[in-house]
């Protein structure tokens, strides 16, 4: 069975995501900003660090309006209503930015319909 997030949870495109740390059982709630025109997630390197997410060992090429950058990618355990969801996040420095997240379009289209247990 899907369950579809109800309206009220995502306002002016933005919508709280709980962040999971690695390295024990507790964890961040944090406002991320959903960007459809943005292929995968990104994560500030910070929380990354903090949360000690652990790197896929690949990297990716990332397009932007600051030109081409290469990122590493990591495997980042997040929250949507109580519904865990494991997501490959890229790390940047959001540190400047108003959001510590990016929630990506693929990762947008899948949180959308999250698998409900019976």
């Amino acid at each position: 069975m899907r369950k579809r997030l109800v309206v009220d949870y995502i306002k002016d495109g933005v919508m709280p995501i709980t962040l999971w740390s690695d390295r024990g059982s507790w964890q961040v709630t944090v406002e991320a900003k959903i960007d459809t025109g943005a292929d995968r997630s990104s994560l500030d390197l910070l929380l990354i660090n903090a949360l000690g997410y652990e790197h896929t060992g690949d990297r990716i090429r990332v397009r932007n309006a600051n030109g081409v950058k290469h990122r590493d990618l990591f495997n980042v355990t997040i929250d949507v209503e109580g519904f865990p969801l494991n997501v490959i996040a890229t790390g940047a420095d959001r540190s400047s930015m108003k959001y510590p997240m990016i929630i990506g379009r693929s990762d947008f289209l899948e949180i959308c319909e999250i698998e409900e247990e019976e």
